[in-house]
């Protein structure tokens, strides 16, 4: 008598005296949806606004910089291409030259 007592009281719009975090605790308790958030419906909603932030963001190159022959002319290509025994070995020669 009581839990239903409780969970048409909770069922019946916001009861804004709890807290949204009881409200999800009891409604995992009780077995039964308390909060219009947690029902079948919302939760899809939600999870579909979710992938479409993350999918538009991973779509446009945001804080991507365009190569530029200037920055390309920076970088250091000299000894890339050696094995790192052969880039050991040169160091080893120029310090005892």
């Amino acid at each position: 008598m009581t839990l239903e007592k409780m969970t048409d009281f909770l069922s019946k719009g916001k009861p804004s005296g709890i807290p949204y975090k009881t409200r999800l605790g009891l409604s995992m308790f009780l077995g039964q949806n308390l909060d219009s958030t947690m029902t079948p419906m919302a939760i899809m909603s939600n999870q579909s606004s979710l992938m479409m932030n993350q999918l538009s963001q991973m779509a446009g190159p945001q804080g991507i910089k365009k190569p530029s022959l200037t920055g390309m002319r920076k970088m250091k290509f000299a000894g890339q291409d050696k094995t790192r025994y052969q880039q050991s070995a040169e160091r080893r020669t120029a310090r005892s030259a």
